[in-house]
């Protein structure tokens, strides 16, 4: 969805903040297609702000079944790519190589 996609761009930026566009469209295939899933991509750490809300946290028993967790920024950090199962990332990474 867009937010996934919009997190992946926003790393990509943030491990090449200098590079033309060209580059980074390049680069955001790479950084892709490399992907060590089920590493988590996150732009910052979570973050628990104490107000009861569950928080992502990748050592949580339900979070290590997630195959390709994409952690959304800001409070409460959550996995925005639940519904990704081993098929699709099969999928995923057929496209981008």
């Amino acid at each position: 969805g867009g937010v996934n996609i919009n997190i992946a761009v926003a790393l990509v930026l943030q491990l090449y903040p200098t590079a033309c566009p060209a580059s980074l469209l390049r680069k955001f295939f790479l950084v892709f297609k490399s992907w060590r899933w089920p590493n988590p991509v996150m732009l910052t750490k979570p973050h628990d702000a104490n107000l009861g809300l569950p928080v992502w946290n990748a050592y949580h028993v339900s979070n290590a079944r997630q195959v390709a967790p994409i952690i959304t920024p800001a409070y409460p950090a959550m996995n925005s790519t639940l519904s990704v199962s081993r098929q699709t990332l099969q999928i995923l990474h057929e496209e981008f190589c």
